[in-house]
């Protein structure tokens, strides 16, 4: 992994959100009503909703917990393309903080 590969994941993680949890009728709240298919207790559920807000800002790949929560809704590959990418962008960040 590196820096131009992150950058293209995380690029596709957000496309991939996108297209699973669009915006409702064009407004500026998104459509979670694919998070029915997880079977999510209420407290996974509202942990996605606000984490992917944040993710959407952010431009960034999910925070462990949700990209678990949210897994399923990929394809094994994606998913695990995503989890790799993200252990590499905990790692940069920890360098950087260093």
């Amino acid at each position: 992994m590196n820096d131009e590969k992150l950058l293209e994941l995380q690029e596709l993680f957000i496309k991939r959100l996108t297209e699973l949890f669009p915006y409702k009728n064009g407004g500026k709240h998104k459509d979670f009503s694919r998070l029915d298919e997880l079977n999510l207790s209420t407290e996974d559920r509202k942990h996605i909703t606000m984490s992917a807000n944040a993710i959407f800002k952010a431009r960034r790949i999910a925070p462990i917990r949700s990209l678990t929560l949210i897994g399923p809704l990929f394809s094994p590959d994606e998913f695990k393309l995503f989890k790799e990418a993200y252990d590499y962008q905990i790692d940069k960040a920890k360098v950087i903080r260093n």
